[in-house]
């Protein structure tokens, strides 16, 4: 089998974003009860994300000189949601708390790639609803001892229908639950969480069932010996839910030599987790703390590309392919200088992250994330950056590794008692458009990607926000924020 090698270069490129987010808000609070029911409404039209160049093959089997190519997508969301988060003291250290959630996404997208001798459109309409409850209920004893339960469920439906070169209506039902009883101890030194449980999902994907079932655990336990020094030590083993897009069971056309495909019987990946640290308060000026952190992964998914595709094309499909494991070790440490005037904070680390299986790889990314504020009576500015570095994407559907640039920002904000408003001034100096480059090096497939955004050139962006006081409990900061939980089985 020849190798055939298909290279694009950018030429023009155009994206447009007209998103439009609301909230209304009604709030209920007293010494034993707080009631909050949001409604909220987001519109998100992206009417261009586009761009081309030229594509050249070094196959005979396509001309030899460089074709033009264009790659046309846009897109239309609309999402209602409405959150209620109810809060009830029973009396005799008894609490019950209720968090519901009814989320609706319509979606709209449209794309077309055009060369010289292909045409390929990819046509989707979705219609999404997800709804959730989860809830606590837990008794005090004795002001040291507390017995809880934690409780979740979850339905979600979701129909997508593909028009154009390929016509498909995958259509997705999840059910899911958990419970978690818990134990807290806690008093002046000490502080123990306990929790055990299991957490169950059955997925039907156009006729395609399957079932999972993962135990849950979690234990958190402090030590202050004094009010100069703390250790905490963490443990969690959980579960990381796929998103629908990788289920889906149906083949589209991306360009002249690929297809992709998702697999319905992927199922929620396994993950532990443990943690450790220990902070050091000296005085109100300065503090430190230091962390070693290491996570395990069970199924990492990734893509995996196949001569199985129409003519002996490549075929991109999502399977485990290893296990996948990331220790962290850094510092933190803050200083407050001119009767706290000036705030200052550096977070070095070291990050080892390795992959077991067809694309075993180990990644060693030092780096460090650096600020400085001054506030001065209502005002305040900040400078900040952050190393970029090499890494392994966890959750990528066509690259395994990647390489990021660094990040830097000047911010100037003004604060009262209603008004908010801040400017920041992002990449001030960079005026080229790179955030990533990410690879994959497979036995049939092997790919480089350049990916180039507006948030990593120079920008400058500008808030404000008001809050309105109906009432006589009006918290500045609590200002409303998007919550939407809507996700999208559309394949990307």
């Amino acid at each position: 089998m020849a190798d055939i090698t298909r290279s694009t270069t950018l030429d023009d490129s155009r994206y447009q974003q007209n998103y439009i987010w609301g909230s209304f808000r009604a709030r209920y609070d007293s010494d034993k009860i707080s009631i909050s029911n949001t409604f909220s409404f987001i519109s998100d039209n992206q009417p261009h994300a586009d761009y081309s160049g030229k594509v050249l093959f070094s196959s005979p089997l396509f001309q030899s000189t460089p074709s033009l190519f264009l790659n046309n997508s846009n897109s239309k969301s609309v999402n209602p949601y409405w959150n209620g988060r109810f809060y009830f003291d029973l009396g005799r250290q008894w609490q019950v708390s209720l968090f519901t959630n009814i989320d609706y996404t319509h979606n709209v997208s449209n794309t077309l790639y055009r060369s010289d001798d292909n045409e390929i459109v990819t046509d989707a309409l979705e219609n999404h609803i997800t709804l959730t409850a989860n809830g606590t209920a837990s008794k005090t004893f004795c002001d040291k001892h507390t017995l809880g339960l934690w409780f979740f469920g979850a339905y979600s439906h979701d129909k997508v229908k593909y028009t154009g070169n390929t016509a498909a209506a995958p259509a997705f039902n999840q059910y899911g639950w958990a419970i978690t009883p818990s134990y807290t101890f806690s008093n002046r030194k000490f502080n123990v969480f306990l929790a055990g449980g299991v957490v169950a999902e059955s997925n039907t994907i156009s006729g395609i069932k399957s079932n999972s079932v993962i135990p849950l655990a979690q234990v958190n336990a402090s030590y202050s010996p004094n009010d100069k020094n703390q250790f905490e030590l963490s443990f969690s083993y959980g579960v990381k839910t796929i998103d629908l897009a990788e289920k889906t069971p149906d083949v589209l056309q991306v360009n002249e030599l690929l297809w992709q495909t998702g697999n319905p019987l992927l199922k929620n990946k396994q993950t532990l987790n443990l943690n450790g640290e220990y902070s050091l308060f000296p005085n109100n000026r300065f503090s430190m703390s230091g962390y070693a952190e290491w996570y395990h992964l069970s199924q990492f998914i990734a893509p995996v590309f196949t001569p199985d595709g129409p003519g002996g094309t490549m075929l991109r499909t999502l399977q485990d392919v290893g296990d996948y494991d990331m220790l962290s070790v850094g510092v933190s440490a803050s200083l407050k200088l001119f009767n706290r005037s000036v705030v200052l904070t550096a977070r070095p680390r070291l990050i080892y992250e390795n992959l077991t299986g067809i694309y075993s790889h180990t990644v060693v990314n030092p780096g460090v994330t650096l600020s400085a504020t001054y506030y001065l009576k209502n005002c305040y500015a900040t400078a900040y950056y952050s190393t970029g570095g090499k890494e392994l994407l966890e959750d990528d559907n066509y690259a395994i590794y990647a390489a990021n640039k660094d990040y830097y920002s000047l911010k100037i904000g003004w604060s009262n008692g209603k008004w908010n408003v801040n400017a920041s001034a992002i990449n001030i100096f960079r005026r080229d458009w790179l955030r990533q480059t990410a690879w994959i090096n497979s036995r049939w497939y092997d790919s480089t990607t350049k990916t180039y955004s507006a948030s990593s050139h120079q920008f400058i962006n500008i808030t404000a926000s008001y809050t309105f006081n109906f009432g006589k409990k009006i918290r500045h900061g609590d200002e409303l924020q998007n919550s939407s939980s809507s996700s999208s089985a559309i394949m990307k």
